[in-house]
C-alpha cells in the first residue's frame, strides 16, 4: 500500500472542520451558565468549586465532544448517591426540555431543541483539584500539540468510538516533542497501533481516513 503523507494544509483544514462554529459556542456557553445556576440555586447543595472540565476546558474538544462541568461540594459525598440526587433535582427543572440519565461518573443532561449535551461530573475536592491541574497543564501546550490532539481524537472518535478515550490521547501527546504537526499526529496514532489493531484497524487506515477529510 502506498504510504499517504498528511500535509500541514490538510491538517489545518481538519482543525477548521473540527472547531465549533460561533453559534454552537454561544449555545454551549448559555447551557454552561444554566447548569451552574442550577447547581447553586436549585440543588440545596453547598457548592465549593465548579468549572468547565474535560476537553472543552483543555481546548482539545472535537465536534463529538460534550461539554463537561465538574464540581465539588463543601462536604464530600458518595458519588452514586450524589448523581441520583442530582437526577431527581434536574428532572424537576429540565425534564420537559432534556433527556436526563446517569452514567458511571456523570449526570447526563441532553437538551433536545437545539441539541446540546452536558455531562455534570461530581468530584471530591481532592479529585477536582487534580483535574484542574491537568486542565492547566494541557492548556499550556503549544497550538501544534493541541491541534494534533484534536485531529487524532477526531479520527479515533469516528473510527473506534470509545475504545480509545480522549484523555489517553492527551496524555500520550505530552510524551512527544515533535515541532511539526504531521510528525506529532503520526507519532500519537502509531503509539496506539496495538489498540487500533484490537479493533480491526491499522494506523495507516487512520491516516488514510484523515487524508480524505
Amino acid at each position: 500500500m502506498k504510504k499517504i503523507e498528511l500535509t500541514k494544509k490538510q491538517l489545518n483544514k481538519i482543525v477548521r472542520k473540527i472547531d465549533r462554529d460561533a453559534n454552537l459556542k454561544r449555545l454551549y456557553s448559555s447551557k454552561f451558565h444554566k447548569i451552574v445556576n442550577f447547581l447553586y440555586h436549585n440543588t440545596g447543595l453547598k457548592i465549593a468549586k465548579v468549572s468547565e472540565g474535560g476537553s472543552g476546558a483543555k481546548l482539545t474538544y472535537t465536534q463529538n465532544s460534550d461539554i463537561d462541568i465538574i464540581f465539588a461540594t463543601a462536604e464530600d459525598y458518595n458519588k452514586d448517591e450524589m448523581l441520583e440526587y442530582l437526577k431527581e433535582k434536574a428532572n424537576k427543572l429540565f425534564g420537559e426540555v432534556a433527556n436526563i440519565r446517569t452514567s458511571s461518573n456523570a449526570l447526563q443532561i441532553d437538551f433536545v431543541d437545539p441539541p446540546c449535551d452536558i455531562d455534570l461530573v461530581y468530584k471530591t475536592k481532592h479529585a477536582f483539584d487534580q483535574e484542574f491541574r491537568e486542565i492547566k497543564q494541557i492548556k499550556t501546550l503549544k497550538g501544534i500539540q493541541q491541534n494534533a490532539i484534536k485531529i487524532v481524537k477526531y479520527a479515533f472518535d469516528n473510527l473506534v468510538g470509545e475504545a480509545i478515550h480522549g484523555y489517553e490521547v492527551e496524555i500520550v501527546c505530552l510524551q512527544f516533542t515533535h515541532s511539526r504537526i504531521s510528525d506529532l499526529v503520526y507519532a500519537i496514532i502509531h503509539y496506539f497501533k496495538g489498540r487500533l489493531r484490537d479493533n480491526g484497524i491499522t494506523p495507516q487506515q487512520v491516516i488514510t481516513y484523515l487524508a480524505k477529510q
